[in-house]
């Protein structure tokens, strides 16, 4: 019973995960002319979770919140699972405080915080019955899970992805100020320049393209650090960079290797490039669909 009562713990803290978000109910686009099809409206956050986030809040209130609610109830569960009844009693009934609290902050959410569960864990919980008390926290951690499953990471991507486009840099090339889309548009500009080049069989246009891609490349490895205060072992590791240095060396070269070239090109594209896209582009977009946190 112990180790299941643990388990549950384990459980209900991830489930209970902090921060949880608004309504996401996608609204489907109507047809245009033309038999073309519009992208799907926006989902709709509610505005009310602004006041609960910085700028405009001190703190993240509701995350705070759901740090009080993870607390109450993986307390409970550990104090069940070491015969302490009264405590487990006392943190239920703070886990039930913060819960009620919770379902106040945002009315378009108040819905989902269903009550019934709630009252059966308490009587279970009277009951003394370790196995309708983790069943009851069971129903209760549904309750939690499918509100996070809905809408967890909308708010995530909205009040705590940083956003790419307060991110500066000087491009190294041109020497100008500019966005970090354009500093990866850049990038992009000399990496694949390079190949269409080599396959018209400008050599020397490839190679400038080259060069251009390879200093960016060093500036775009150094502008990690806006989001991360540690140094990045992915992407723009050494690695990487040796991978692009044996690309500079196999077009640099009396003869080119076609497939040499083609491997390597390859290599980075999947290793660096694309592996960084996967992490990093979906919450971007998502982020630039859901808007800035008001002011």
């Amino acid at each position: 019973m112990k180790h299941r009562l643990l388990y549950t713990a384990i459980v209900a803290a991830a489930l209970l995960t902090p921060v949880i978000s608004g309504n996401c109910r996608a609204q489907k686009a109507q047809a245009k002319g033309g038999g073309q099809k519009a992208w799907p409206a926006p989902m709709h956050l509610p505005a009310a979770l602004n006041d609960l986030y910085p700028p405009k809040a001190q703190e993240p209130v509701l995350l705070m919140k759901m740090h009080a609610m993870n607390e109450a109830l993986t307390g409970m569960i550990a104090d069940l699972s070491e015969n302490d009844g009264p405590n487990a009693k006392s943190n239920y009934e703070q886990f039930r405080k913060e819960y009620v609290e919770a379902s106040k902050l945002v009315r378009d959410w108040t819905p989902a915080f269903t009550q019934e569960p709630l009252d059966q864990l308490g009587k279970a919980l009277a009951t003394g019955d370790q196995g309708k008390v983790m069943a009851a926290v069971a129903k209760v951690g549904q309750v939690c899970h499918e509100c996070h499953l809905q809408n967890m990471t909308p708010v995530q991507q909205k009040f705590h992805w940083p956003d790419f486009r307060n991110v500066g840099v000087t491009d190294p090339v041109m020497k100008t100020q500019v966005d970090y889309a354009q500093l990866m548009q850049g990038i992009n500009l000399g990496f694949t320049g390079m190949g269409v080049d080599l396959k018209q069989g400008q050599v020397e246009n490839a190679r400038k393209h080259f060069d251009a891609f390879r200093t960016r490349f060093e500036t775009l490895k150094e502008t990690c650090i806006a989001c991360h205060d540690t140094e990045r072992k992915y992407y723009t590791d050494a690695t990487v960079l040796a991978s692009i240095d044996q690309l500079g060396a196999a077009i640099s070269g009396p003869s080119i290797d076609p497939e040499k070239v083609k491997k390597l090109s390859i290599e980075i594209g999947t290793e660096s490039c694309m592996k960084c896209h996967l992490v990093h582009l979906p919450a971007t977009h998502a982020k630039a669909k859901w808007g800035p946190p008001a002011m």
